[in-house]
């Protein structure tokens, strides 16, 4: 009996509609120094990942979506542009001095999420986010992480992290220097990190407008 595969085979996820979705915060993850061989310069990576909790869950779980950006809050970065947008104010010169990232864990969102056509595939991306609605608490069921590239001790990945996420921490110059310099067993494990690092969220519910200022 022949076995046959052809360039169509394998699973293909749909990709989350386009439109504006009720997200809530459950990663940030700073990836490390990349290098882009089109601009021909290094500079440091963060993803930020939400879950969508009102859309239905796939095999593999939630339905997320991640954003990455260049670390920079300048007045040109897009980071900073995505997070006003959200925030719904300016930073103030205060915080532009310097920001905490993990302030964004567990706040809730509306995601505007447009569709983009790349080598016969529909990816979906996120192009802006605004306020979750007043009164709105969205209510997910992925425990937010807080990862930096800087804080490993091994060599080992969170398995919150996709594949591709993964990939892109094994090529920055912080994760080549730790897996050149280590000679010894684990120190500690990155779920023994997470659990140091993140709070228990079973059932998280997120922070809203008109309670204690989410982004404080």
């Amino acid at each position: 009996m022949p076995l046959i595969v052809s360039s169509k085979s394998g699973s293909e996820i749909e990709p989350v509609p386009a439109g504006l979705h009720l997200a809530i915060c459950v990663g940030v993850y700073d990836v490390g120094t990349q290098h882009s061989d089109i601009y021909n310069k290094d500079s440091r990576k963060v993803i930020i990942q939400f879950e969508l909790p009102e859309l239905p869950p796939i095999d593999a779980g939630p339905r997320v979506l991640s954003r990455r950006f260049t670390m920079s809050l300048n007045a040109k970065a897009s980071l900073r542009a995505f997070l006003e947008a959200w925030r719904g104010r300016k930073f103030t010169e205060q915080e532009l001095a310097g920001f905490d990232l993990s302030k964004l864990l567990g706040v809730p969102a509306q995601l505007q999420v447009m569709h983009d056509e790349s080598d016969g595939k529909t990816w979906a991306n996120i192009t802006t986010a605004i306020p979750a609605p007043k009164g709105v608490k969205p209510v997910g069921k992925i425990v937010p992480t807080l990862f930096s590239v800087d804080n490993m001790q091994t060599p080992e990945l969170p398995p919150t992290m996709t594949t591709w996420m993964q990939d892109l921490v094994r090529e920055s110059r912080e994760y080549q220097r730790l897996v050149s310099r280590l000679s010894s067993g684990p120190i500690q494990t990155v779920r023994e990190q997470i659990r140091a690092s993140t709070a228990e969220a079973d059932g998280f519910v997120a922070a809203t407008e008109g309670e204690e200022d989410p982004f404080a």
